[in-house]
């Protein structure tokens, strides 16, 4: 079995993976070099904007997703500290996240019928949020958040209405903070999505609301090549009463990889990424420019070992603007994997220095006892 961690920011290159029957994980990244004040001050580069940000503990998603892109695409690091237990069909059923003295922060609770979440509760010592999820017959869902500040016991109720179709999402209606909002999305023969109209509307009567109280917000239009692969997608937003392009994206394609890829902001390019693979079709470069091409502001080469672990990156920065002075990190990874071939240590050295490492420890299910 194989627990994928997916991430947006992350996905040119491995994925993270649990294999086995997993009943309990935790893990969490030590700074050898790091004192306590220099991390609360911010001023040490190993880490990225202090334990978990600047704005404190961004939930166990974005957490997760921020730890893998900082650690194998930087020389820097993004803080994890958590605790994960599964059940025997290896559904994830609870979560503990400490900060870094340790102190519990959050937990959340899953609970599943035949293996589908059914609800989720995600508490912590100011708030507490409750999702439940219907699935009708249909297939379509109904979903329920309700959002609690301990404090001053007050709520706030989410509701989100998600309509399916052969199993591709049709419509959205969710109820944010008294605010109506509405999605329709249509697909090709591929079932790749190629439109997204989303609509807002202010009414009291939001849950009764018709098309016709509702206001475009903006639409979104992709397509795709032969391959099934994004070759562009624009989103217009509704500005003063006038549809106006405001972002895109542009890929090309060698055979099912990118090669480049392009962004643009209000009307304008503001960024390019440039993309080359090896022989086995794995990332070996990524370079990202600005809208001026001769500015350079990152480039990262990777290297892998025989069994595609990423053991090496160049890390280059455009350090002078002005002289165009490049500074490169050399980056490396030293791993240790347990009996069932998982990882459970990452040193990550710097220019020959262990800057940090990361931990799992793994308990499994007994075929015998459990």
């Amino acid at each position: 079995m194989i627990f994928k961690i997916n991430s947006c920011f992350s996905q040119y290159i491995p994925i993270d993976t649990i294999y086995g029957n997993v009943k309990e994980v935790y893990e969490t990244i030590v700074y050898p070099h790091i004192t306590k004040e220099a991390s609360i001050d911010g001023d040490d580069y190993e880490l990225f904007n202090n334990y978990y940000g600047e704005f404190g503990f961004p939930g166990s998603k974005d957490s997760k997703e921020l730890t893998h892109f900082y650690w194998y695409h930087t020389s820097y690091n993004h803080y994890i500290n958590n605790r994960r237990f599964y059940d025997k069909n290896r559904n994830l059923i609870k979560e503990y996240w400490y900060d870094q003295n340790y102190e519990k922060i959050n937990t959340y609770n899953y609970t599943y019928n035949q293996n589908k979440l059914v609800a989720s509760i995600d508490s912590s010592k100011y708030s507490i949020i409750q999702n439940f999820i219907n699935v009708t017959e249909d297939k379509d869902i109904n979903e329920i958040e309700i959002r609690t500040d301990v404090d001053d016991r007050t709520s706030d109720v989410i509701y989100s209405f998600k309509t399916f179709d052969k199993d591709l999402l049709v419509s959205q209606k969710k109820v944010y903070y008294g605010r109506l909002m509405i999605s329709y999305f249509k697909y090709d023969e591929n079932k790749n999505m190629v439109e997204e109209v989303n609509y807002v509307q202010n009414s009291e009567n939001y849950l009764n609301a018709g098309d016709e109280k509702l206001v475009l917000r903006y639409i979104t239009k992709s397509n795709y090549n032969q391959n099934n692969k994004l070759e562009n997608s624009i989103t217009e937003y509704m500005i003063d009463g006038v549809l106006k392009k405001e972002r895109g994206i542009t890929n090309k394609f060698n055979s099912n990889n990118f090669i480049t890829e392009s962004h643009f902001f209000e009307g304008s390019f503001d960024r390019y990424t440039f993309y080359k693979y090896d022989g086995l079709d794995r990332l070996t470069e990524r370079s990202t420019f600005n809208d001026n091409l001769d500015n350079l502001p990152v480039t990262e080469n990777y290297f892998y070992d025989e069994n595609n672990n990423i053991i090496k990156l160049l890390y280059t920065t455009r350090s002078d603007t002005k002289y165009k002075v490049n500074e490169t990190k050399n980056v490396l990874f030293e791993y240790t994997f347990d009996d069932c071939d998982n990882w459970v240590s990452i040193a990550k050295k710097v220019d020959g220095k262990v800057q940090a490492v990361r931990l799992r420890q793994i308990y499994y299910y007994s075929l015998l006892t459990d």
